[in-house]
């Protein structure tokens, strides 16, 4: 099965289970190809939602973008969160 089979094969899948969130983490190591996925699966599969964790936009159509500033560090001999 070629890549761009299996890509629809996942996308029809999503369409079937009609409302789904699928998570993609750390997609800046492969932006581009996780950009063409999205774009093909939410074509596929309207009722899905994608969370994409990247350092980088995909700039995929539906796109929003949240950016995060840096987590905060407790002083070094604070014990508790």
């Amino acid at each position: 099965m070629s890549d761009e089979a299996l890509a629809r094969l996942i996308g029809r899948a999503l369409d079937q289970r009609g409302e789904a969130l699928l998570v993609l983490d750390n997609a800046e190591q492969i932006a581009a190809e996780v950009a063409a996925l999205a774009a093909l699966w939410l074509d596929l599969a309207p009722a899905a939602l994608l969370l994409v964790t990247s350092r980088e936009r995909l700039r995929i159509p539906g796109e929003h973008a949240l950016v995060l500033g840096p987590l905060g560090v407790p002083p070094a001999r604070e014990t508790s969160p």
